[in-house]
């Protein structure tokens, strides 16, 4: 009886640390909401917590660094980090489909190097997330050769979708002549500009149209509403 006890218990204690792996929630922070549910669907049993609770931390590398050992930088692999008028870098360089494709892949790989048993199940989601991100590409394409567009929020989505932006600010009254663009005109922009200078647009047939972010769970959402706002608005800027 001594002996079937111990049998027992022994089996118990090796299978604890097991139970414990699988259960046990692993806290993760990222500092973009938009990529929180790519983590989760890489890994179900995710959960999140504050920068300095979390047990692995994702983070914007050309927004900053950080050397913490548990810190990894999401846009590590993205090369094509030059975009807008004056090709320059931007810290929105994941707001494209390829750019967030490959975000994915490298979340999936520091997964893969914390969990190493997991390695397969999380190359098989990030697979699946790649089909569908170029699917979305692919019913996202716009037909446009120019539109007008406020911030650099869209820089890289415009440039992979081979489409010229023009930047509309407060001197943009100035030289709009120079832009080719004959109103009516869609002025694409994440929030309505400062009262005064939506004003000043109407008045003259420009008409900013706002895709917010905060209106969206998901990157790719967000990247096609923004594609379809452009390719069907009612003013269009080409």
């Amino acid at each position: 009886m001594k002996r079937i006890l111990g049998a027992v218990l022994l089996f118990l204690s090796m299978i604890t640390p097991v139970a414990a792996e699988t259960k046990t929630p692993f806290r993760f922070y990222i500092d973009d909401f938009l990529l929180a549910p790519y983590v989760t669907e890489l890994e179900p049993d995710a959960r999140f917590a504050e920068e300095n609770d979390a047990d692995l931390i994702f983070y914007n590398g050309i927004l900053r660094k950080d050397e913490r050992v548990n810190a990894f930088d999401y846009t590590a692999g993205v090369t094509d980090v030059l975009a807008g008028e004056k090709n320059e870098m931007n810290p929105f360089a994941l707001y494209s489909f390829d750019h967030l494709e490959q975000g994915v892949r490298s979340i999936a790989d520091v997964l893969s190097l914390t969990f190493p048993a997991r390695a397969d199940d999380y190359a098989a989601r990030a697979r699946l997330i790649s089909k569908r991100l170029q699917e979305a590409k692919k019913d996202s394409k716009i037909d446009k050769s120019v539109i007008l567009a406020m911030g650099v929020l869209f820089d890289y989505l415009l440039k992979e979708m081979d489409v010229k932006k023009i930047t509309v600010d407060r001197f943009f009254i100035y030289r709009e002549k120079a832009t080719g663009i004959t109103p009516p005109a869609q002025v694409l922009c994440e929030s309505l500009p400062e009262s005064d200078l939506e004003v000043q647009l109407k008045y003259r047939r420009y008409f900013p149209v706002a895709v917010k972010r905060a209106d969206f769970t998901r990157m790719e959402d967000y990247l096609r509403a923004v594609a379809e706002e452009v390719k069907h608005g009612k003013y269009s800027g080409s």
